[in-house]
């Protein structure tokens, strides 16, 4: 079974995870026109025996997907993007680590006969055998400030370097080549931090510039929570002052009513854990704790994009922090 059927329809699918579907793939879209996919996940389906487009096959007009990640599927060939007879438009989506069987060309994207693929601001890496292979006659492509494993012999702005992720959902490392890479034009640029003007605001990184793959852009894709109880989604509130900052930070946070348990932990770039603060008392609704910019044991961090997480139960709030150099 699909994740997704869609026969002869103009679906338009936004914030959504297509995960886990065995036997039918990620999406099919058979006879549709105007198919628009953003802010999205598509990863671990696998299609049966002698099928293709492990997460998408298209047959159609056209299908637009912005912001998302179509990783870890797997069919006969084209395990990440099958298309035919369709214009295919991909605007910082990622496509990686997809699957294929023995006898298949490629992992990435496959276009057989009659296909426009246009690609800007795109990462394509580490899908087994050949990143993207036009199968038939009719196929083009306009391939433009991507990262891409194995050049290409066209378009402008492309680069051939290891996007250097920074975890398993493809968030890129802060010394990514990928990062303000992308088409300089500024109806493509990151989100602005509200907290750091004329920097993204993270997920995105950097400056303004948009950032090759899944999390630059204005859609800037998320990954998307899932709460098993909405209850869960109790009022938690983390700020922090001054942010930038040098030495200290103050860090402010309300916690609901009959709160039981909370923490702060304060979390790197790389998601790795730097220092968890003790809250002194849970009984106030709002109260504040200092971060002396110190790990764990007692050594000063160097400067840099922090996380602050403040967990009470099931409910979780993120904010962002930019550490100074002395």
């Amino acid at each position: 079974m699909n994740g997704i059927y869609s026969e002869n329809s103009s679906p338009i699918l936004t914030n959504i995870v297509i995960s886990g579907n065995n036997g039918g793939g990620g999406a099919y879209f058979g006879g549709s026109d105007n198919i628009i996919v953003k802010n999205f996940e598509i990863t671990g389906n696998s299609l049966a025996e002698d099928e293709y487009g492990g997460g998408v096959a298209v047959y159609g007009e056209k299908m637009i997907m912005v912001n998302g990640i179509i990783a870890d599927n797997y069919a006969c060939d084209a395990g990440g993007i099958f298309g035919q007879e369709v214009h295919i438009s991909l605007t910082n989506v990622t496509v990686c680590d997809n699957n294929i069987d023995d006898w298949g060309y490629v992992g990435g994207i496959g276009l057989n006969y009659n296909c426009t693929l246009d690609m800007t601001n795109c990462i394509v890496w580490n899908n087994e055998s050949l990143e993207i292979l036009l199968y038939g006659p009719g196929c083009v492509w306009d391939i433009n400030y991507c990262d891409i494993e194995g050049e290409i012999s066209s378009g402008i702005g492309n680069i051939y370097i290891d996007p250097l992720f920074a975890d398993t959902l493809y968030h890129l490392s802060e010394d990514s080549p990928c990062i303000d890479a992308g088409n300089p034009d500024t109806m493509y640029y990151d989100v602005e931090d509200p907290d750091n003007p004329g920097f993204a605001l993270y997920p995105a990184m950097g400056t303004l510039h948009n950032d090759i793959g899944s999390y630059g852009g204005h859609g800037s894709y998320e990954p998307i929570l899932s709460i098993d109880d909405p209850s869960q989604l109790q009022s938690i509130v983390i700020n922090n002052h001054p942010n930038p900052f040098t030495s200290s930070t103050v860090i402010q946070y309300t916690l609901p009513q009959n709160t039981r348990e909370a923490q702060i932990e304060i979390y790197n770039i790389r998601g790795q854990l730097v220092r968890e603060l003790k809250i002194k008392n849970l009984k106030l609704k709002i109260n504040e704790v200092i971060w002396d910019g110190e790990d764990g044991i007692g050594k000063k961090v160097g400067a840099g994009i922090y996380f602050i997480q403040l967990k009470t139960g099931e409910s979780v709030n993120v904010k962002k922090i930019v550490k100074l150099g002395l």
